[in-house]
C-alpha cells in the first residue's frame, strides 16, 4: 500500500501542522535531511528547525518533489511535528510505521485473495482504524460490521443491528433524504452529522469501474475522525472494491450455473436426479424444505420495462435464483416455511402486478430440486388458463388445478361427441332463463336456497323452472349421474370457449 504523511501523523499521534496538499504525499521512507545529499522523491526528510513563533524546537517534515537540493524556502515552510525525539529517533520511528502500514496493508489484500469474506475483513482494518466500521449495500443492507460498534446510547443504529439494515424510521429518512441525496449517492467523501444517528460518520461509495458497489462508513465513537484515517479509509476501499467485485462475479457465475441447469431440466423433464446432482456437486447447495416456482408473462415487453419489472421486484428477487425463459420471468422461492410469500410481499406483487396490469403464476410446493420442471409447467399452465380470461395478478396453481383437467379434457379430439345431448339441444333453443337456471342448480343440486337466491328469484319459481327443465330435457335431475354428467359437459363447452387458445 501507500502510505501518506496523513497515516504517519496519526500513528505519531502528536501535535502536528500540514501545508495544504502536503499531507497526501506517498513516503517510502524517512531520513534525516543533510544539505549535502541529494533529494529523492517520496523520501520524508527530517531536520531541525526553531519555531520563532513558540520557541519549541520542532520537527520540519518536507517530501521533495523533484528537486536537486532542498531549498530553504522549503524548510521554513516546511510541517512541524511536537516531538521530543532526536532527528535519527524520529526517522526510525517513521519508518517502523510504514513498514507496519505496509504489512497491514499487504495483509488485508492477502484476505481477499483467500476469501476471508468482507466481516474478517473489517475486522483486520479495524487493527489501524479505531473507530468502527460498517459497509452496506445499496438496499441498505448490512455487509459487515466492525465488532466494536457502541449502539447503547444510538437507537438508529441498534435497529440496524438487529434488523440487518441501516435503519431509519420514515420521518427520518425524509427529513435526511436531501443530505443522502448528495452523499450516498455522489462519489465524493465527507464527514457528517446528521441528528438521527448520535455520532458523526464518514462516507465512502465503493466504485469498480465507474459501477457503484456499496457504501462504507466510519462511525466516529472511539476517536475523531482523523485525516490519516481517511486516508486509510481510501485504501481500504480500494481492497473492498476487489472484494466486492469478485463476490459479484461469483455470485453471478453461480446464477449462471443454474439458470442453464434449470432451463435444461425444462427442455428435458426426464433428467435424472444423478445427473442434476453431478452437475451441482461442486456448489453444494442446501435447499430449504419448502419450494416454488413464481413465474410473471413478459411478453413482447421491452428491455427497459424487463428492467423496470426486475427494479420493482427487487425485495423478491434479491433473495432467490431467478432467470428469463421464452416470455416469462422464473423465480425459484425457497422457503423454510410452508408459504410461498409473506403476506407483505405477496401483497406488494399482486399491487405491483394489477397497477402493471401483468400476470404472475406460483406452483405447489415440491420438496425435491429434480421436480423444478414439473412446478415450472404449473406456474406457467396458470397463468395460460388466466390469462385466457383476460386477468392480471398472481394465481396459484393448487387454485387452478380443476380448470387445468378441463382444459385438457376439452382438447380431446371431438369432445363433442362426450356431450350430454339434453344441453345441447337446450343450446339450440336459446332459452336463456332456463339455462341460467341449469348451470345455478348443477353447481348446488342439494340446496334450492341458495339456487335461488344465486339467480335472484323465489324458491317456488325455482321449483317450476327445475320441473320445466325436466320436461323440456325429459331427464331427472334428482340422478347424480344426469348431474354430473350435464355439469361436465357445461364446463367443457365454458373450456372450449374461454380458453381455446390460451397464451
Amino acid at each position: 500500500m501507500k502510505v501518506d504523511i496523513h497515516m504517519i501523523a496519526d500513528r505519531l499521534g502528536y501535535a502536528f501542522s500540514l501545508q495544504e496538499g502536503f499531507g497526501s504525499r506517498v513516503v517510502m521512507e524517512a531520513r534525516p535531511y543533510s544539505a549535502t545529499s541529494g533529494i529523492q522523491e517520496d523520501m520524508l526528510y527530517i531536520t531541525e528547525a526553531e519555531n520563532t513563533a513558540t520557541g519549541l524546537l520542532d520537527r520540519v517534515w518536507f517530501v521533495a518533489g523533484g528537486l536537486d537540493r532542498a531549498p530553504q524556502e522549503v524548510i521554513e515552510r516546511g510541517n512541524y511535528i511536537l516531538s521530543t525525539y532526536g532527528v535519527r529517533e524520529l526517522s526510525e520511528e517513521i519508518n517502523r510505521i510504514i513498514r507496519d502500514l505496509s504489512r497491514w496493508g499487504d495483509r488485508l489484500l492477502e484476505m481477499s485473495l483467500e476469501d476471508a469474506g468482507l466481516p474478517a475483513m473489517i475486522q483486520h482494518a479495524n487493527e489501524k482504524v479505531p473507530n468502527p466500521m460498517i459497509v452496506f449495500d445499496s438496499s441498505y443492507k448490512l455487509l459487515a460490521v466492525s465488532g466494536h460498534l457502541d449502539v447503547s446510547n444510538d437507537p438508529a443504529w441498534e435497529r440496524s443491528l438487529e434488523s440487518g439494515y441501516v435503519s431509519l424510521s420514515e420521518e427520518q429518512y425524509i427529513s435526511m433524504k436531501p443530505k443522502i441525496l448528495s452523499t450516498f449517492h455522489h462519489p465524493e467523501e465527507d464527514i457528517y452529522s446528521f441528528p438521527h444517528f448520535g455520532n458523526r460518520f464518514y462516507h465512502k461509495d465503493i466504485f469498480y469501474k465507474n459501477r457503484h458497489l456499496a457504501h462504507f462508513n466510519i462511525i466516529e465513537q472511539v476517536s475523531e475522525i482523523s485525516a490519516g484515517q481517511v486516508s486509510l479509509a481510501r485504501f481500504i476501499c480500494k481492497i473492498l472494491s476487489i472484494e466486492l467485485q469478485k463476490k459479484e462475479m461469483s455470485i453471478f457465475s453461480t446464477a449462471k450455473l443454474y439458470e442453464y441447469l434449470f432451463k435444461e431440466m425444462i427442455a428435458n423433464p426426464s433428467m435424472g436426479r444423478a445427473e442434476i446432482q453431478d452437475r451441482l456437486h461442486y456448489i453444494h447447495p442446501s435447499w430449504k424444505p419448502y419450494l416454488y416456482v413464481l413465474t410473471i408473462y413478459l411478453k413482447d415487453a421491452s428491455r427497459e420495462y424487463k428492467q423496470d419489472v426486475l427494479r420493482e421486484l427487487s425485495f423478491i428477487l434479491k433473495e432467490s435464483k431467478n432467470f428469463e425463459h421464452n416470455d416469462y420471468l422464473v423465480v425459484l422461492l425457497e422457503r423454510a416455511q410452508a408459504d410461498p410469500l409473506p403476506a407483505e410481499e405477496q401483497q406488494a406483487l399482486i399491487a405491483f402486478l394489477k397497477a402493471k396490469q401483468v400476470i404472475a403464476g406460483i406452483s405447489e410446493m415440491f420438496p425435491q430440486i429434480e421436480q423444478f420442471s414439473d412446478a415450472y409447467g404449473q406456474s406457467v399452465r396458470t397463468i395460460q388458463l388466466h390469462w385466457a380470461e383476460g386477468k392480471s395478478g398472481l394465481f396459484a396453481y393448487e387454485d387452478t388445478r380443476l380448470r387445468d383437467l378441463l382444459y385438457q379434457i376439452a382438447s380431446i379430439e371431438r369432445v363433442e361427441r362426450f356431450y350430454y345431448p339434453p344441453v345441447i339441444q337446450l343450446m339450440r333453443e336459446g332459452d336463456q332463463t332456463l339455462l341460467d337456471t341449469l348451470r345455478a342448480y348443477v353447481d348446488h343440486p342439494n340446496n334450492q336456497k341458495v339456487t335461488a337466491q344465486i339467480l335472484g328469484i323465489h324458491r317456488t319459481t325455482l321449483i317450476y323452472r327445475i320441473h320445466k327443465l325436466q320436461e323440456r330435457m325429459n331427464v331427472d335431475l334428482g340422478d347424480p349421474d344426469t348431474l354430473l354428467h350435464i355439469k361436465l359437459t357445461l364446463m367443457m363447452m365454458a373450456v372450449k370457449e374461454r380458453w381455446q387458445d390460451p397464451v
